[in-house]
């Protein structure tokens, strides 16, 4: 299962928002939820209300790392700063990673590496990396070829479907793509994350520099969207990720706190994932249980990771299909859809 969505703490709000307004327009991005008056703002493309970037200010009163709420107890502690990580987002075509660039750079992001292909990472990795308000490294990456339907107009369309079949063209929502967050002790975050993701189907795909960057995703593709780098990575902080990094960088710095939530394919994987990341020795941040303040099938669970960051797993399917109840669910869950079908279309008439 991917990303669901992450939250980044921020020193200036109204700057960071003016930013993040402008440079995530062109990739269908706009401001979806706002609460704690105004300083915990979600952001989200595609027509679904759902965000999967929330943006959060100095002033909401919540403690570093606790579980999100709405609204958060007002005498917890202000938040500290999400420092130094880097955040993709995934671009329907390299158009859009040129006008992202443009966006944020006129929006006065410092450029951290101008828009064109990666062949290092992958022969089709066409991205764009700057610098937001705090320093973040944020990229639009397109991973498509450039002759693709929103390069050419319609006759792109015609041409790379019926050389590769419409399959090939994405249609859905576009999302988190990946990020990468720096931690203060790599073997222990290493056991944590291989034992708290792996009931969402996650493990390693990649590593490189001595082991000090990994690259952790599920599914059958090599692609990762969760990485993690050490300390000894010799790469500047909020630097475009190399591979190898500049010799003479100087160290990464911690992320600190932020919250990452990975989607979970049902309930049980959330309370799956709960065990696994106790038994880890993860600190309970929130018990696997329904959140009807988010949503009245947000079924989550939350954990600290070693350095304190709040980790999640969430599902907002109804607990009766069949990932809870098996091929029982399966079977109770298509009878009922099939009597309720058969008996609309016997009321008008259609049998």
């Amino acid at each position: 299962m991917p990303l669901d969505h992450i939250n980044v703490n921020v020193s200036d709000l109204e700057e960071s928002l003016k930013f993040y307004k402008a440079a995530l327009k062109p990739l269908g991005y706009k401001v979806k939820m706002s609460f704690s008056d105004d300083q915990v703002v979600g952001f989200g493309d595609g027509w679904m209300p759902a965000c999967d970037f929330w943006v959060v200010g100095p002033n909401a009163p919540s403690a570093d790392g606790s579980e999100v709420r709405n609204p958060p107890p007002p005498n917890g502690p202000p938040r500290k700063l999400t420092g130094s990580m880097h955040i993709a987002f995934t671009a329907k075509n390299r158009r859009t990673v040129r006008e992202f660039y443009k966006a944020a750079i006129a929006a006065g992001a410092k450029c951290n590496g101008p828009p064109g292909l990666r062949p290092e990472y992958f022969s089709l990795y066409y991205g764009a990396f700057v610098l937001d308000p705090d320093g973040r490294n944020i990229e639009a990456v397109c991973t498509r070829p450039g002759f693709v339907a929103e390069e050419w107009g319609a006759f792109g369309w015609i041409i790379f479907g019926a050389l590769l079949g419409c399959n090939s063209i994405h249609l859905t929502k576009m999302s988190l793509n990946h990020i990468s967050i720096n931690v203060t002790n790599m073997e222990e975050s290493l056991v944590f994350y291989k034992a708290a993701l792996k009931p969402l189907g996650y493990k390693v795909k990649m590593s490189f520099v001595d082991g000090q960057v990994v690259g952790m995703g599920s599914g059958w593709m090599p692609g990762a969207d969760f990485w993690l780098s050490g300390p000894g990575t010799p790469s500047a902080d909020g630097s475009e990720v190399r591979n190898p990094p500049p010799a003479d960088a100087p160290a990464r710095t911690p992320t600190g706190a932020m919250h990452i939530a990975f989607t979970a394919k049902n309930r049980r994987t959330v309370r799956e994932f709960y065990k696994a990341a106790i038994a880890a020795g993860a600190k309970c941040n929130g018990p696997p249980g329904l959140r009807p303040e988010y949503f009245c099938l947000y079924y989550g669970a939350f954990v600290l990771d070693p350095d304190g960051r709040n980790i999640e797993a969430v599902c907002m399917r109804s607990a009766t299909l069949s990932e809870e109840w098996g091929i029982v669910g399966w079977s109770v869950f298509t009878l009922l859809v099939g009597a309720v079908s058969g008996g609309i279309a016997k009321f008008y008439g259609f049998l």
